[in-house]
Formats: structure tokens, C-alpha cells, sequence
């Protein structure tokens, strides 16, 4: 039992992220790295897939601070709909990304947060340093309206009435 214990860890432990992104047809591509060049969305939609926990929670951060440090991006919005198990340890994560992401003159938004997270966030005082106007909660009659909310709520905060906008989401395991 241990050993199987160990390598669902060690698996769980490194999400992975794939660009996905809107090509000049307006088809959706995906992208074997992330970009790096200067041409960034403004706004990162993160979907946020799986097993989410204190084994995942730093690299987690890790890759959320790399993609706040890019100069054109302003906001970036958590999609948690379909991310399970999280705990303390990870909303103290999303609150260290918040903080970072303030300190650098970004935001983050949550969206699709099914009852779980919201108590989850309100138990470790997330929600309160989120803001209740950047927490999306999930719909299951409409699982998309939390993230269209979110994108409105995006678009206060800039400011702006278009963003580029990329979508970035967990690489399927083969």
C-alpha cells in the first residue's frame, strides 16, 4: 500500500499545463510549450483539472508566479470546476498566487467553484483576500456562466472591452 501511495504522490504532484489557443481561422490549437514571446494574452484562463492538493500545491505556484511575471499579462482567471480535493495547503497557495500577482499589478479570479472550494476558501480566509466580486461559483445548469462572469469581471478590472485571451489547460496522460 505505501509504495502505491508514493507513486499516486508522485504523479499527482506535477500538474502540467498546455497552451491552448485561438489560431487566425479561429480554431482552437494547442501549443507544445507555453509562449514566451512578447505577444501574451492579457488574460490567462487556467483550467484547473484533477487532484489538487498540499503534494502539487508548489509547483503549482511556481508555474502561476512564471506566468505573472510576463509584462502584458493582466489577469488571470482559475477555472476550478473540475479540480478535486483541495485543501488548506492549496488555498494558501492561491492566496500566496493573489498576493504576488497584487504586488506585480495583476489580478486573480476564480471560477466555477463548486460548494467544497467555497468553504474550503472561507475556512483558510481565501475568499476574503480574493474579494467576493472575483469568486465565480459553478452552475451546474449552466457550467460555463462562471467563467463568462469571470471574463466580464476581467474586463472591469482592465477596463477593457477586448482582451486576448488564452486558455491554458491540463495535458491529457496518454
Amino acid at each position: 500500500m505505501p509504495a502505491s501511495i508514493g507513486l499516486f504522490l508522485a504523479k499527482a504532484s506535477r500538474p502540467e499545463l498546455k497552451e491552448i489557443s485561438f489560431n487566425d481561422g479561429g480554431e482552437l490549437i494547442e501549443h507544445d510549450t507555453i509562449k514566451t514571446h512578447e505577444e501574451r494574452p492579457s488574460i490567462a484562463i487556467v483550467h484547473v483539472e484533477g487532484d489538487l492538493f498540499f503534494a502539487s500545491s508548489e509547483l503549482f505556484l511556481d508555474q502561476m508566479r512564471n506566468m505573472v511575471e510576463h509584462p502584458a499579462l493582466r489577469i488571470i482567471i482559475l477555472r476550478l470546476r473540475n479540480a478535486h480535493n483541495l485543501d488548506a495547503s492549496v488555498a494558501l497557495t492561491i492566496k500566496d498566487l493573489v498576493l504576488f500577482a497584487r504586488s506585480n499589478g495583476r489580478d486573480v479570479i476564480v471560477s466555477g467553484a463548486h460548494s467544497y472550494v467555497e468553504r474550503v476558501f472561507k475556512n483558510s480566509g481565501l475568499l476574503e483576500t480574493l474579494g467576493e466580486e472575483n469568486f465565480f461559483r459553478y452552475h451546474p445548469e449552466n457550467p460555463n456562466i462562471s467563467t463568462r462572469d469571470a471574463l466580464k469581471r476581467a474586463q472591469e478590472i482592465t477596463g477593457e472591452t477586448s482582451a486576448d485571451i488564452t486558455i491554458y489547460a491540463s495535458e491529457k496522460k496518454k
